[in-house]
């Protein structure tokens, strides 16, 4: 509990001090009171129930505001960029880009619902001279799976999924690609 190392607090005691506060407001106000079905204290954190007219106050306010249910107007014209996923064009995607993608785009909509003015933008690493070195060491892994001993430049990429992707295209054009020096470079950059 954040709060407990804030106020010099043993965690357990300031949850339970929490709680009693909690039970307290809670009986003196019944509007909240049939919302709540019970509190208690585990360790340093504090559960909450919440009752069954709590969710269906809930539900019914759903029903009433239908495609509005959430919407809060006060944020109107606010200004918001949001910058996610920031892939690196030189390696494989993972399973963390998709997920900062997906949640990138759903705090977008999220915030445009409720009036932000929202740009959003994908980062990307740099494309130029990353993309040429990419390039670059694919083509020379091509050409050792082809047999030439040719060298990876000092900065060259030499993660697994560089030999795998060279060997897939040994694989699939043969050495069509030890000729033709000018063909076979933008063949490996694009």
């Amino acid at each position: 509990m954040v709060l407990a190392k804030q106020v010099k607090a043993n965690p357990v005691i300031l949850a339970q001090h929490i709680s009693e506060k909690i039970k307290k407001i809670f009986n003196q106000r019944s509007d909240i009171n049939s919302f709540i079905d019970g509190i208690e204290v585990k360790g340093a954190f504090i559960n909450l129930w919440l009752s069954d007219k709590y969710y269906e106050n809930i539900l019914l306010e759903i029903f009433k505001n239908k495609e509005k249910f959430g919407q809060n107007s006060d944020f109107g014209g606010k200004r918001v960029n949001i910058e996610f996923v920031s892939a690196n064009p030189t390696g494989p995607l993972t399973i963390a880009h998709a997920r900062q993608a997906a949640i990138g785009d759903a705090l977008a909509r999220i915030l445009k619902f409720n009036g932000y003015d929202v740009t959003t933008e994908y980062y990307l690493n740099d494309c130029g001279r990353q993309i040429n070195m990419l390039g670059k060491s694919l083509e020379i892994r091509y050409r050792n799976f082809c047999g030439k001993e040719d060298s990876l430049p000092e900065d060259g990429y030499v993660g697994e999924y560089v030999m795998d992707i060279a060997k897939e295209i040994k694989e699939k054009k043969g050495e069509m690609f030890l000729e033709e020096k000018e063909k076979t470079s933008n063949f490996f950059r694009k």
